[in-house]
């Protein structure tokens, strides 16, 4: 199933950016399970050659669990899969097994900070300095830092005053089906482009 997915998605990524007319990333979230398959990397290898895509475009999303064991497995998948151009990038960050170590002996491009920190923002001050602390902290070890569950514009607003990467949430959109998500992308982009029109006219 899981390769089947990682196949599945590769080729709709290349559907979708040939309707959009330019490049799109896409994140593939991993299972503990499939780091420890030896044949993984190749596996990806193969899916992209196949569609004629390039590996930059792709982001193998993990959650902390899938490094507890300090496998020498994960880390040789992982790092194998970086040689294809892909990024990596860890899930969830901020809760559970956080732990620095992590970002020190794996090799992590990406933090995605979780939802439950992002939904502090506006409950308490502690709650928006912890948030803050955490990105200047991520930023000053030169990760691109995700935060997760943006869902207003005041929680936008902070993220974007603290200079993070991306942000992604229900403020965008909720997911969509696969049949939607090109016409969404194609929307977004025009009103992008209209926005930064009307900004240089003013």
């Amino acid at each position: 199933m899981g390769k089947w997915i990682i196949e599945h998605a590769i080729t709709t990524l290349k559907q979708i950016q040939t309707k959009c007319g330019y490049p799109i990333r896409l994140a593939i979230n991993l299972s503990p399970l499939q780091l420890e398959d030896i044949s993984l990397p190749a596996f990806i290898n193969d899916c992209l050659k196949r569609v004629d895509i390039d590996g930059t475009l792709f982001t193998f999303e993990l959650t902390e669990t899938a490094l507890l064991t300090e496998s020498e497995r994960v880390s040789s998948s992982l790092n194998r899969i970086k040689e294809l151009g892909c990024q990596i990038a860890l899930d969830d960050f901020g809760t559970g097994y956080s732990s620095i170590s992590h970002l020190l002996n794996y090799p992590i491009d990406i933090v995605k900070v979780d939802k439950s920190l992002t939904d502090r923002i506006e409950v308490d001050d502690r709650g928006k300095r912890i948030f803050m602390g955490l990105i200047d902290m991520l930023k000053s070890l030169q990760l691109s830092v995700v935060v997760e569950g943006v869902e207003s514009g005041s929680q936008y607003s902070i993220c974007r005053s603290t200079n993070v990467d991306k942000v992604q949430g229900y403020y965008f959109s909720k997911p969509l089906p696969e049949s939607d998500l090109a016409d969404k992308l194609l929307k977004i982009n025009k009103q992008l482009k209209s926005d930064m029109k009307n900004k240089i006219m003013n």
